[in-house]
């Protein structure tokens, strides 16, 4: 998996890593057979399990697309309009 090489993986708790790989190693194991349920399982199972990864994967990529810039620096523009004109709050 290489996820592993990700530093994101070191953020994981050593319990999270070791579930990860059970369960990485009985998604191998039961896809050899013929069982769909099983192996739909399997998956759901790893899928599961490696959410948090996912997320902490993501956080870190877009920490490094944005280091360093502003937002008037990023090629964002501007968002959405209100199908309706919209007025300052006003606060007394």
């Amino acid at each position: 998996m290489k996820a592993r090489k990700s530093p994101a993986w070191d953020e994981l708790t050593r319990e999270e890593r070791r579930n990860v790989e059970s369960l990485e190693k009985a998604l191998v194991a039961v896809k050899e057979g013929d069982d769909y349920h099983a192996i739909r399982g399997s998956i759901d199972a790893l899928n599961q399990a490696t959410m948090r990864l996912a997320e902490l994967m993501m956080d870190t990529a877009v920490s490094t697309a944005l280091k360093g810039k502003a937002m008037d620096d990023t090629d964002i523009e501007e968002g959405p309009q209100a199908g309706h004109p919209v007025a300052k709050a006003e606060f007394e």
